[in-house]
């Protein structure tokens, strides 16, 4: 299978050992500086190398990598981060939110908490709460961390009902969390569902997804225009996915393969 090399956020880890086909960037949502610096590398590269360019919806590539870790083939998502918090499903070729936060992201919500405490953040802030919630013998009851995930969870539980779905599958860096990831089970279990989940590994921004993503947009059978170069720091879920298809049926092809034959890619990953 032909190579893709995808770039997210950092770009200073850079090993190239094999023939890259294609060039894939996050065009968005993000930060406006980091999406700008790494838009402009992928583009100064596919233009030395003479390589197409495509570019790809940083949650797309979540979605996409969650699931093809994972098997899911049709889940809805909770898609829970420090910059987002929606829960979205696949409907008609396009990708809909049937929720999201309007004032603040769940794991900027934690982050904030932590820094008001003056919580560790090594490794990270939402990673400490969890592992002081853990140790502690303590109960002081905060709308925060148990409150936050039921919310979460309820909203979850609802969009599957509404779409009828018996597979849920969440994605980004606060799904690491092992209490939200018990919960979130103990409802499936109840609705006769599925839980997917992946761990830090996957969760976190990394290139492998945005080649991931890539692949599946170029074999999909995507009109994208290889050439054009563009970066959105708000960029929609919500436009026409033609390689929707391609990846079930890709899925379902190399369902119990392993990792490393559902899709050769070139991984940059962020610092």
């Amino acid at each position: 299978m032909p190579t893709v090399l995808g770039f997210e956020g950092s770009t200073n880890k850079i090993g190239v050992g094999v023939d890259i086909d294609r060039i894939a960037y996050t065009k968005g949502p993000g930060m406006g500086a980091p999406l700008a610096s790494v838009a402009v590398v992928a583009y100064t590269v596919a233009q030395l190398w003479n390589k197409p360019l495509l570019r790809v919806n940083h949650c797309i590539g979540h979605i996409g990598m969650g699931r093809l870790i994972t098997g899911a083939i049709s889940p809805t998502i909770l898609y829970v981060s420090g910059g987002n918090t929606q829960v979205i499903s696949y409907s008609e070729h396009h990708y809909r939110m049937f929720g999201e936060t309007i004032d603040i992201a769940v794991g900027n919500c934690l982050d904030c908490f932590a820094l008001v405490l003056k919580i560790s953040n090594d490794p990270s802030l939402s990673y400490n709460i969890e592992q002081m919630a853990k140790r502690g013998k303590k109960l002081v009851k905060l709308p925060y961390t148990e409150t936050v995930f039921a919310m979460l969870v309820e909203i979850t539980e609802r969009a599957m009902a509404h779409c009828g779905s018996k597979e849920a599958l969440i994605v980004r860096g606060v799904g690491c969390n092992t209490r939200l990831q018990e919960m979130m089970a103990a409802m499936c279990q109840e609705q006769g569902a599925q839980l997917f989940a992946i761990d830090e590994r996957f969760c976190i921004d990394n290139g492998a997804m945005i080649a991931q993503a890539g692949g599946d947009i170029q074999y999909g059978g995507s009109k994208q225009q290889p050439e054009k170069l563009n970066f959105l720091s708000y960029d929609s879920l919500y436009f026409y996915q033609e390689w929707f298809l391609f990846q079930l049926a890709f899925q379902k092809v190399l369902k119990g393969c392993s990792l490393s034959l559902h899709i050769f890619c070139l991984a940059v990953f962020k610092l």
